[in-house]
């Protein structure tokens, strides 16, 4: 681990006000846990709180543990760049462009990346317009929400009313995006490389806040079974998607490999998950880290 931290007082952010934050608190505890020998502390304050607590305590660099609103739309990396405290992962615009699905999908397009077929709305539109750009099977997700908070699938008129009545609690902003059928894989970012790809098969509709946290019945594959080829592809496409927005450190990416083969990105992560459901830990383990060195490596990334 980065050395200069050994006589450095850290905090871990964890908690927050989103509608990730318990699944936050889990991900800050064990990243303490596997801090025991730093002087690091934890530090669950509301935002606005945020500036004042880290003078007063006398924080040196900061380990980023929060989920979704503040702590991943680079609200609080702004925060510690105005305060001239390093932080472990993306900086500010990064977080913000990752953390918006609509914004990122203009990115992965624009760089040429493959991406699902996707509407974005703002006002009232009609199953019949939705159904005849994208087909009779979307979901519709909220655009700056995580852990997949407000997703739900629609095939008619009234699963599309209920879906949209559920995006918009988190947001006037709502993408809808094709529905595809197939594999669903992610791939943890540690700097420059990409860990192994892991599948996943979930007896949920689709991987949902309760299958993510929830269930035990999820299969995980991890080496993920892909031939070669198309594992390096994978692994090339999720480095491309976190460089395309600018992202650094560490992340994670999220995929689909539909029946025919096809990948499609779904969207970047700059705050990941670090529970014992998490993604980047159980790759990380098959790439040879124990947890606590995925943390070590993620605070000498920068």
């Amino acid at each position: 681990m980065n050395t200069n931290l050994m006589d450095r007082k850290i905090a871990v952010l964890y908690g927050g006000e989103s509608s990730e934050r318990e699944v936050s608190l889990v991900s800050g505890k064990k990243t303490l846990e596997a801090l025991a020998d730093f002087n690091a502390v934890g530090l669950d304050v509301p935002t606005k709180d945020l500036a004042a607590e880290l003078v007063r305590q006398g924080i040196e660099y900061c380990f980023i543990a929060l989920h979704g609103g503040a702590g991943e739309d680079g609200t609080v990396q702004a925060i510690l760049n105005t305060q001239g405290i390093p932080f472990s992962g993306s900086d500010v615009t990064a977080c913000a462009l990752a953390m918006d699905k609509h914004l990122s999908k203009l990115i992965f397009k624009s760089a040429g990346l493959p991406t699902a077929p996707s509407l974005t709305l703002l006002g009232d539109v009609s199953w019949a317009e939705v159904s005849q750009a994208l087909g009779d099977k979307v979901i519709l997700k909220p655009t700056c929400e995580g852990s997949s908070v407000g997703m739900q699938i629609a095939t008619d008129e009234k699963s599309f009313i209920h879906a949209m009545a559920l995006a918009k609690e988190y947001g006037d902003k709502v993408l809808v995006e094709k529905w595809i059928d197939g594999e669903e894989l992610t791939v943890g970012i540690l700097g420059n490389d990409a860990l192994p790809v892991v599948r996943f098969i979930t007896p949920s509709e689709f991987y949902d806040y309760h299958a993510k946290y929830e269930r035990d019945d999820n299969t995980y594959y991890c080496p993920s079974g892909l031939d070669e080829a198309t594992e390096k592809q994978v692994q090339a496409i999720s480095l491309d998607a976190f460089n395309a927005l600018g992202c650094k450190g560490w992340g994670r990416v999220d995929l689909m490999m539909d029946h025919q083969g096809k990948i499609q990105l779904l969207e970047v992560n700059t705050q990941p998950g670090l529970t014992s459901h998490s993604f980047l830990p159980m790759a990380a383990k098959v790439a040879g880290m124990s947890f606590e060195q995925l943390i070590a490596a993620i605070i000498n990334q920068g």
